[in-house]
């Protein structure tokens, strides 16, 4: 039986952001990001985008009243985030979480 290491990672202070029509950075990159939890709080749908400006009807859209995201090992990006709403005053909460040396 092989042994698997999983490196520790530590949450960080859990944030809201808030969200416009206009793209803006919500979550800046991160090289010891190991995870991450997006989930919308609003009455309209918000749009994401890594390293690149978020879009309407483009890119990873995160429904209203609870949709979420979270990374796993098919979506893994250290980049920042970006998001779009498709109405203004909208919320984003984020729960970040990075490497933890031993």
């Amino acid at each position: 039986m092989s042994n698997i290491y999983v490196s520790p990672a530590s949450g960080q202070t859990p944030r809201q952001r808030g969200v416009t029509t206009t793209s803006a950075e919500v979550l800046g990159d991160n090289p010891s990001r190991q995870g991450l939890v997006m989930v919308n709080l609003s009455d309209s749908t918000l749009y994401i985008a890594f390293g690149n400006s978020a879009v309407v009807g483009s890119g990873l859209p995160i429904l209203p009243y609870g949709g979420g995201f979270t990374m796993n090992d098919y979506t893994f990006c250290k980049e920042s985030v970006e998001a779009i709403g498709t109405s203004a005053g909208q919320l984003l909460a984020i729960q970040e979480f990075v490497h933890r040396p031993l």
